[in-house]
């Protein structure tokens, strides 16, 4: 293996401005090649019959927002004893019982619940990989390792990195974390926060009223709370700036979940799906936030069992276009073809999936095409007896 190495340096330690790189140059003969796409094959195969998985228990989601359509309607300001063991639904203030902080840096204050978000000033590594195919079968690749400085909520272990020297970075004093409040109330419902899906968080506007940090090294910096030997326009490897998103207390909200005894509590469609949510908004808005999130999570997934479809056929041609890779332009042209062709096979067969599983799981539509099969087949059959010749007289 061949290595070369071209550095770039500044005197600047602010984010990109200072980058290293490196490029390491690799050969892989056309034995290897043939020998990664067999492998490439196995895997084609798994997400190629993953696919019709994925596809099909899509189509069979659950509609909530069709489940939370049918839930009774009860007033939030008294709870009604006729109500316990349904499914119902709620509209009112969402109160803490109880203030809520950060122990380390936030005092407690009017919150159903807040996340804490860290992020460190760190050296990052970027891999980029350029490959060109070779007469004969063999591939060239080159590698390039960049890196820069700057801001992550994940700052990798230098000890990974590629070229670790001169790239350290610190550990984390402390991490990202969630608080919640133990119990909440809507009305005269005790909700319980800690299992219920909340409303969309809000970043907290930070002023030194709010906060319990204590000694120097710290500044404020609008909704960030810098920590470090640097300062929040010129920082240094292993500063750290902190932010706060919140659920705040008193914010109006619908809520679905089950009655019981003056409580809501989760409840579950047909013993499987559960619902057990606040959202922001009127009843209305909140059953309309429901059906979008179904489905935009529906065209995802079909998006994505097709692209499984499509990558899957693709890495099952993938020992030809190795073979082909003797002559490179065969291969181009073998991968282009089956790409294509691909895609086509692809499209098709997750259309026939997404339409067999969507009348496979819908009643209504399974009994109206199992009576049109019926029909089509009885008028078949009296079509065919109309035009049989009559038999001959004894």
């Amino acid at each position: 293996m061949g290595y070369g190495y071209r550095m770039l340096r500044t005197d600047n330690a602010r984010r990109s401005a200072m980058a290293d790189e490196f490029t390491e140059i690799s050969k892989t003969g056309w034995g290897g090649n043939i020998k990664n796409a067999l492998v490439g094959a196995l895997i084609g195969i798994l997400l190629f019959f993953g696919s019709f998985i994925v596809l099909w228990r899509n189509e069979g989601r659950t509609n909530m927002a069709k489940v939370a359509a049918k839930t009774v309607i009860v007033p939030a300001d008294r709870a009604e004893p006729a109500s316990d063991g349904r499914a119902v639904s709620l509209t009112g203030e969402l109160t803490a019982a109880e203030p809520l902080g950060d122990p380390k840096f936030l005092k407690p204050g009017p919150y159903i619940a807040l996340e804490r978000r860290v992020e460190m000033f760190a050296w990052i590594e970027e891999k980029e990989t350029k490959e060109k195919q070779n007469t004969g079968g063999s591939t060239t690749r080159e590698t390039t390792y960049r890196y820069k400085q700057d801001w992550t909520g994940d700052p990798d272990d230098s000890k990974g990195f590629r070229h670790p020297d001169g790239h350290a970075n610190p550990p984390l004093a402390f991490g990202s974390e969630s608080f919640t409040v133990p119990s909440a109330t809507i009305g005269a419902y005790a909700v319980d926060p800690v299992a219920m899906v909340l409303p969309g968080t809000r970043r907290l506007g930070l002023d030194a009223t709010l906060l319990n940090v204590k000694g120097g090294g710290y500044a404020l910096s609008g909704e960030q709370l810098f920590i470090g030997t640097g300062t929040p326009d010129a920082p240094k490897i292993g500063d750290v700036r902190v932010s706060f998103d919140v659920v705040p207390s008193g914010i109006r909200v619908t809520a679905f979940g089950k009655a019981e005894a003056g409580a809501l509590v989760p409840y579950l469609h047909r013993g499987k799906d559960r619902l057990y949510r606040a959202i922001a908004g009127t009843r209305d808005e909140a059953i309309a936030v429901l059906a979008r999130e179904h489905t935009v999570t529906g065209w995802l997934l079909r998006l994505v069992g097709f692209l499984m479809m499509w990558i899957g056929l693709q890495a099952l041609f993938g020992p030809v276009v190795a073979v082909l890779n003797v002559l490179p332009f065969l291969g181009k042209v073998g991968r282009f073809v089956w790409g294509f062709i691909s895609f086509g096979i692809a499209l098709v067969l997750s259309l026939a999936v997404i339409v067999v599983s969507m009348i496979a799981h819908n009643i209504w539509a399974l009994l109206v095409v199992l009576a049109a099969i019926v029909g089509a087949f009885v008028w078949l059959r009296t079509r065919k007896a109309k035009a049989a010749p009559p038999l001959p007289a004894a």
